[in-house]
C-alpha cells in the first residue's frame, strides 16, 4: 500500500518498506463501474502490453535515433503494444509511419480498435534486422471516443519498434494542427505567441526539432516526454496561419557564470541564421531544404526564461554578450530580457534584479 497523488486519474501500486513484489493484469474501476485502466503498462509511457505472454523492454542496443527503442518478444499472435484513449472519426484516415526491425515469420499487424471491434487494419512484412520505415494508412470504419492503436505480431516473433507517428487527415489538411484547437486559438486572435515558453526552455535543443521526425531526438519535460514533432518550423507555420507575431525564446545555456558558454552562444547564432538568414548560407539553406526558402524574419527574441537561479549582474553580463552576437547576424531584431516577475519586491524572487538588468 502506497500513498498516491491527488491529481485526477492517478493511481499507484508498489511495495512498502523496501519490499519486493510482482504484479500483472491490473484493473482500476470507478464506483459507477466504469473501467479506468485494465491490462499491463509497458516500459514506454502511454503504452500498454497487448497479450498475456509478451515480453518487452526499452533496449539501448542499436536504437534508431536516440538512446533506446522498444524490443518486443511475442510468444503468440496478437501480442505487442497498445495505446488507448484515441479519438477516431469515421472516414478520417490516420496517416503515418513506424520504424521496425527484427525477425517475424508472420506479419506485423497495425490496427485501430474500439473495444473489441477492429475499425481498420494493415499488415506489414518486415524485411530484416536493419531499421526501415513503413507507411501506415488506417481509415476507421466508425467513430470512437476512446479508440486504441495496436502494434502486434501475427505469431511468434522478436522485433523492435521506434518512432510511431500518426496524424488524422483532418489535421494534415490544416498543415498538421488539430482543427478544433486551431480554431479555438484563431478565435482569440492572439497578437503574438511565445515559444518555447516557460520552463520548457530548460534543456531545449532547437536542432532536435527540425527535419524529418525520425531524426528528431525528444525532450523530457516536467512530467512527460515530448517527441518534438512540433518544432521551429511548425511553430512559425502556426503563427503564419494565425497572423500572430512569433516571439522566439532561446536557451542561453549555463547561466550561473559569465562569460557565456561558447557552444550555447553559437547555437543561438545558428538559430538566428536558420530563421532569418539567406537561403545561400549554411543554416538558411537547411531551412530551405526543410520547406521554407524565404527567411522567416523573426523580429522578437527572448533571452531564456525565469533566470532567478543566477545573479542579476551575471544575467546582465550574458545579455550583453548575446545581444551583439545576435544583432550582428540580423540587426533589426528586438531582444527581450527576463525580469523577476514581481518587480524585484519579493525577496524570494530576484530582489532588485529588474533594476540591474
Amino acid at each position: 500500500e502506497v500513498a498516491a497523488g491527488r491529481e485526477a486519474g492517478h493511481f499507484a501500486l508498489g511495495a512498502a518498506d523496501g519490499g519486493e513484489g510482482e504484479f500483472k493484469n491490473m484493473k482500476v474501476t470507478c464506483p459507477d463501474g466504469n473501467v479506468l485502466f485494465e491490462g499491463m503498462p509497458s516500459p514506454a509511457r502511454h503504452w500498454q502490453i497487448s497479450g498475456t505472454g509478451t515480453e518487452m523492454h526499452l533496449d539501448t542496443t542499436d536504437p534508431l535515433n536516440s538512446l533506446q527503442s522498444m524490443k518486443i518478444t511475442a510468444l503468440s499472435a496478437g501480442e505487442g503494444l497498445l495505446q488507448k484513449d484515441l479519438y477516431l472519426k469515421k472516414g478520417d484516415t490516420q496517416n503515418g509511419s513506424l520504424w521496425l526491425r527484427g525477425q517475424a515469420k508472420d506479419e506485423i499487424v497495425i490496427r485501430l480498435r474500439n473495444g473489441n471491434d477492429v475499425l481498420a487494419e494493415q499488415k506489414i512484412k518486415m524485411t530484416g534486422n536493419t531499421w526501415k520505415e513503413y507507411t501506415v494508412h488506417l481509415t476507421p470504419s466508425s467513430d470512437a471516443d476512446y479508440g486504441s492503436l495496436e502494434i502486434v505480431s501475427g505469431g511468434v516473433s522478436t522485433f523492435w519498434v521506434d518512432q510511431v507517428v500518426m496524424m488524422p487527415n483532418s489535421a494534415k489538411l490544416t498543415g498538421g494542427f488539430r482543427p478544433d484547437l486551431l480554431k479555438a486559438v484563431s478565435d482569440i486572435k492572439p497578437a503574438s505567441i511565445r515559444w518555447p515558453g516557460g520552463s520548457y526552455i530548460g534543456g531545449f535543443k532547437w536542432k532536435n526539432t527540425i527535419g524529418p521526425q525520425y531524426k528528431r531526438i525528444g525532450k523530457a519535460g516536467w512530467d512527460d516526454f515530448d517527441p518534438l514533432a512540433f518544432g521551429v518550423d511548425e511553430f512559425l507555420r502556426l503563427c503564419s496561419k494565425l497572423g500572430a507575431e512569433p516571439v522566439m525564446v532561446v536557451n542561453i545555456g549555463p547561466r550561473r557564470t559569465a562569460p557565456a558558454d561558447p557552444e550555447s552562444l553559437q547555437d543561438i547564432c545558428d538559430l538566428v541564421e536558420y530563421c532569418n538568414g539567406s537561403a545561400t548560407g549554411k543554416w538558411g539553406a537547411l531551412r530551405a531544404s526543410n520547406g521554407h526558402p524565404e527567411p522567416y524574419n523573426i523580429k522578437y527574441w527572448e533571452l531564456d526564461n525565469e533566470v532567478w537561479s543566477t545573479q542579476p549582474d551575471v544575467y546582465a553580463a550574458l545579455v550583453n554578450e548575446f545581444a551583439p552576437a545576435m544583432k550582428k547576424i540580423y540587426p533589426d531584431i528586438i531582444l527581450i530580457a527576463c525580469g523577476s516577475g514581481s518587480l524585484g519586491q519579493n525577496p524570494g524572487q530576484w530582489p532588485m534584479g529588474d533594476e540591474v538588468v
